[in-house]
């Protein structure tokens, strides 16, 4: 077996299931930022989920079954209103930080993910509404349009980029009271892994 432990990236817990289904009887409920080990070398079976495109795979821990390796990433989740410096830090990577009069720009680079793999970790740091998801595979735009529960938000926005179905670029635009945020995650490698993550704060 070639066992690899990822991170549990589903911000409401991702669910072990008996079989390779959404109607498979749950087993075990992992929690947000929990580990979980995954055999690679286990069956696969291609699945859409939340649109998000990944593989039911096996779990390798004792209690077995199956999980969507969609809403798993081989880093630590970043912590609710943690910045983007510090979570690069905590991964000892580099990141970049401009500030001026109106604008806060901050940026770094994940070597090994891809920009699906990003998006997951970009929902957290860029503190994304939990009801936008990524737009479906046929579709390039994403929005709510409407004051969400958590602050005064005027509009959100997700806009995608795609390559023979795979993400290569995401673009995020948040507007509330007195300005806006904007974010990007861009692929920057070769062979669908290695990514750059921006985010602007503006103020109005």
């Amino acid at each position: 077996m070639d066992i690899q432990t990822f991170n549990v990236a589903a911000l409401s817990g991702l669910n072990i299931r008996n079989i390779m289904s959404l109607f498979g009887t749950v087993i075990e409920r992992k929690p947000h930022n929990a580990s979980i080990n995954i055999d690679l070398d286990g069956f696969r079976l291609p699945a859409v989920i939340d649109n998000l495109i990944g593989n039911w795979v096996q779990v390798a821990d004792s209690q077995g079954g199956f999980v969507f390796d969609g809403y798993l990433i081989p880093e630590r989740m970043p912590n609710k209103g943690e910045s983007i410096t510090d979570y690069a830090n905590s991964l000892e990577l580099s990141s970049s930080k401009h500030e001026t009069e109106l604008e806060i720009e901050e940026s770094f680079i994940l070597p090994d993910l891809t920009v699906q793999q990003a998006f997951l970790i970009a929902r957290v740091l860029f503190d994304m509404s939990p009801q936008l998801l990524l737009p479906p595979i046929l579709n390039e735009h994403n929005v709510i349009e409407e004051a969400l529960p958590y602050g005064n938000v005027w509009e959100e926005q997700l806009s995608v980029s795609r390559d023979r179905w795979e993400l290569s670029s995401i673009n995020y635009t948040r507007i509330y009271e007195g300005g806006a945020v904007t974010g990007t995650i861009v692929l920057v490698g070769d062979d669908g892994v290695g990514v750059e993550v921006i985010l602007r704060t503006i103020a109005d």
